[in-house]
């Protein structure tokens, strides 16, 4: 998730060491409420209601990532090939 580490850090205003202390307790499980009872240099820069925010943006980009699709360099020409054939007739009809 540290393709991420600018985003958060310009949308919630949050310096890029509190953001790595943030995804570090993200992917250990750990919930915003413990992040922000027991991580004393989160809790004295964001609020709760951030780090939920927060949370739930590094959940949907780890299960969007998760999504990236596999495709084999055949696969890809066979698709380019159809693609290029079906513009094909369509322009002569």
């Amino acid at each position: 998730m540290k393709e991420f580490f600018s985003y958060i850090s310009e949308k919630w205003g949050v310096r890029p060491q509190i953001v790595k202390e943030i995804r570090e307790s993200f992917e250990k499980g750990d919930s915003p409420n413990f992040a922000a009872d027991y991580l004393p240099s989160v809790c004295a820069e964001i609020e709760l209601a951030q780090l939920w925010e927060i949370h739930d943006f590094l959940a949907e980009a780890e299960a969007l990532v998760g999504k990236k699709f596999n495709i084999s360099e055949d696969e890809l020409k066979e698709t380019f090939i159809a693609a290029v054939h079906s513009t094909a007739k369509a322009e002569a009809l």
